[in-house]
């Protein structure tokens, strides 16, 4: 008598012992296929996995997918076994005894829960006997539970839990949505500038003696702003001073002469017109020793950079050198990309988030969008946007920066979804 005759409870629970103390999968196939011989004598076993693939064979240490034995096994298990299966192999498929004994046993291998991992084919001489059957399929449990913690089930989605008709809804309101009509908007590098600033430029040619004020500063009416070098200035008016004095010397000799030479009268008209010009060559050097000195029209707060750049600094006449504005009469100014234009009207909606106050956004109004673009100093291509601002004075401060979210025409949330990426298709594809 075998040992299971003799014990087998006793080998049961040995072999279950033996399934927990497997290290991983493959341990386990090779238990599956050796060891219920113990149990229940065989000569041949196969293990399926549960697409009905052989994973392990009696007595081979690695399956040959290619194997004609192996390729006729797959052919011959069911999908899914709800019990085991016993008839003899002659009603296979094929020629099954060239491979198998004269009996099959299919275990199929499940958890308490009804997931089933694979089956178990035995083949041998002699039929089997119920109490076997009974034993290797409490066995095929145990090794389940076993496959189950090798292979744990994946975790459902959340969106699993969800019913099929609130999905239906979802999906519904979602295409919906895309059809809902919004603002078109875009996004635009954004600063605070003067309104109508006077722009205080240099009255000639020359050189910078000093700036008088400094950046931001709040100036009067009168006020110094700019000193230009009169050096030059000042020896020309020498030199044409002397020439007049000259030239009204020689006019009085030559009105005595005129007295008792007709010649003299004649020369008196050349030396009266010569006079005349210089008269008028010393008042123009007066008038431009006058405008080297600039002062402040109005009262206004400085706009500049570095006072200390601009001295001794040689300048063409009607170069700006600063500029003079009303920091309570502001505007937004904004830089559109080419990349982001979109079509803008007048009066359309613009809201400045400033980078100092970022939660406080200022609102506004376009006045005008610049035709042609500018090459802004970072190498962008740019649309100048000028927009009023509609809360009231002493929103923000003067040179003050951050972003402007500019509002369009009313668009479908598909499209101002797929904006960018229809625009760069077409662009690729030239349709």
């Amino acid at each position: 008598m075998t040992q299971a005759a003799e014990n087998p409870l006793s080998v049961l629970l040995s072999l279950e012992a033996q399934t927990r103390a497997c290290e991983d999968v493959n341990a386990l196939f090779y238990f599956l296929v050796n060891e219920p011989h113990s149990l229940s004598p065989y000569r041949q076993a196969a293990l399926f996995d549960a697409h009905n693939k052989v994973v392990s064979l009696s007595g081979v240490a690695n399956v040959d997918r290619n194997t004609p034995f192996v390729q006729w096994l797959e052919q011959q298990v069911e999908d899914e076994l709800d019990a085991p299966l016993c008839k003899p192999s002659h009603e296979l498929d094929g020629d099954a005894a060239d491979w198998l004994a004269n009996y099959v046993l299919l275990l199929p291998i499940k958890t308490a829960q009804g997931r089933f991992y694979g089956t178990l084919l035995l083949s041998r001489d002699q039929n089997w006997t119920t109490a076997e059957i009974s034993l290797l399929q409490h066995l095929m449990g145990a090794c389940a539970y076993c496959w189950s913690y090798f292979m744990p089930l994946p975790r459902k989605k959340w969106i699993e839990h969800i019913p099929r008709k609130v999905k239906i809804a979802a999906l519904i309101g979602c295409v919906a949505v895309l059809f809902f009509p919004v603002h078109l908007n875009v996004l635009a590098e954004a600063e605070i500038i003067a309104k109508d600033p006077v722009v205080i430029r240099a009255p000639m040619n020359g050189i910078v003696e000093a700036v008088n004020v400094h950046p931001n500063q709040d100036v009067t009416e009168g006020t110094s702003l700019v000193q230009m070098d009169i050096t030059d200035l000042e020896n020309k008016k020498r030199i044409a001073l002397k020439k007049l004095d000259g030239l009204r010397s020689e006019y009085r000799q030559t009105t005595r002469l005129a007295l008792i030479d007709p010649k003299g009268k004649a020369k008196l008209v050349i030396l009266a017109a010569q006079i005349k010009e210089q008269q008028a060559n010393l008042k123009r050097l007066s008038n431009m020793m006058e405008r080297a000195h600039i002062h402040a029209p109005h009262a206004a707060t400085v706009i500049l950079d570095d006072a200390q750049e601009w001295s001794a600094k040689p300048v063409q006449v009607g170069e700006k050198i600063l500029s003079l504005a009303d920091k309570h009469e502001v505007e937004i100014e904004a830089w559109l990309a080419v990349a982001d234009a979109i079509e803008l009207k007048k009066d359309s909606e613009l809201k400045l988030f400033l980078n100092a106050s970022p939660l406080s956004p200022i609102k506004g109004v376009i006045k005008r969008v610049s035709f042609k673009a500018q090459e802004l100093p970072s190498g962008i291509m740019a649309h100048r946007i000028v927009a009023t601002i509609t809360q009231g004075k002493d929103v923000a401060r003067l040179g003050a920066q951050g972003t402007a979210r500019i509002e369009g025409e009313r668009v479908s949330v598909f499209y101002w979804v797929f904006r960018r990426p229809i625009a760069v298709v077409r662009q690729f594809f030239g349709i």
